[in-house]
């Protein structure tokens, strides 16, 4: 069975149509091309596509990717295989037109900042940059507390095989609570009349995250030191790399737990169209590994 990239890349898009109009034919549709990419994450890829995702991981490597060469030790089915290909073939055209940028001298253009740490204050348009900063994990454990918030949930329990055997952060997915969640996958399988009555419930189900498990980090009796150690970060790490002694901050960070079969936090958007200021600054701040379509979109 042959199967396109595309029906990997529309696949949420087509959710979405899906509630906006539970019609017959957008459920049909949705149901095919959900049924194609779970035969696709079963079926093996083939030498050509292993051949082809190497040859694009090396591009993409020359062009400067540390990511690339190593996420292909994943891919090991046809969705894999066309996933990775579509996603890093995304990456070599951005990071050209950038490289073209660079040589045309157009400032607008954001660039990794090659020094994260300027021993002067940082200019506004340094600050605009993106940029990886490391900030040390001992000194502000936030995957430790988070353990001992989701302990009960992430140690054990699991209705479902696999996950990462090293990282329980990496497994609530398959405890009992993110087993019980809604993603789209499961969505779909609901009755049509089920489809038509409640789209916009099953929307917020699968737009925002793993609601049980934010409540569970919001109600926990350890949710007040957690906020103690994000006052001591943003102090003692965040203000610094801003050249900052004083600053205004988001006064709650948010937190939020995507699960596999969830869709991203609502379209592409810019934090403005949120009532943000257009002055802020946005660090995020991963706790657990970020890679491939694990990760977030900038």
């Amino acid at each position: 069975m042959a199967v396109e990239v595309a029906d990997f890349t529309i696949l949420p898009r087509a959710f979405r149509a899906l509630l906006k109009d539970p019609s017959d034919q957008a459920i049909d549709e949705f149901e095919r091309l959900l049924g194609a990419f779970a035969h696709a994450s079963r079926e093996p890829c083939t030498e050509d596509q292993r051949l082809e995702c190497g040859r694009v991981a090396a591009e993409a490597a020359a062009l400067g990717s540390t990511l690339a060469v190593p996420s292909l030790r994943r891919v090991a089915t046809v969705a894999q295989a066309t996933s990775f290909i579509a996603r890093w073939i995304r990456w070599i055209r951005a990071r050209e037109a950038l490289r073209r940028a660079e040589l045309n001298m157009d400032s607008t253009v954001p660039q990794i900042n090659p020094n994260p740490f300027p021993l002067a204050p940082p200019t506004w348009e340094a600050l605009l940059r993106p940029a990886y900063l490391p900030y040390d994990t001992r000194r502000f454990d936030f995957r430790g507390l988070l353990l001992r918030i989701f302990e009960d949930g992430a140690s054990g329990g699991g209705c479902c095989d696999g996950g990462s055997a090293d990282d329980p952060l990496a497994r609530l997915h398959l405890t009992p609570t993110g087993c019980r969640e809604r993603g789209y996958a499961r969505v779909s399988a609901l009755p049509r009349e089920e489809l038509r009555r409640k789209p916009c419930p099953l929307d917020e189900a699968t737009r925002y995250g793993c609601g049980s498990l934010n409540r569970t980090f919001k109600n926990s009796p350890l949710h007040g030191e957690f906020m103690a150690l994000y006052r001591e970060f943003i102090r003692e790490w965040v203000a610094p790399q801003l050249g900052a002694k004083e600053l205004l901050y988001q006064s709650r960070p948010i937190f939020r737990v995507l699960l596999p079969d969830h869709l991203a936090v609502g379209p592409r958007h810019r934090d403005a169209t949120y009532h943000a200021q257009p002055n802020e600054i946005n660090f995020w701040v991963p706790f657990t590994d970020a890679y491939d379509t694990n990760s977030l979109q900038v």
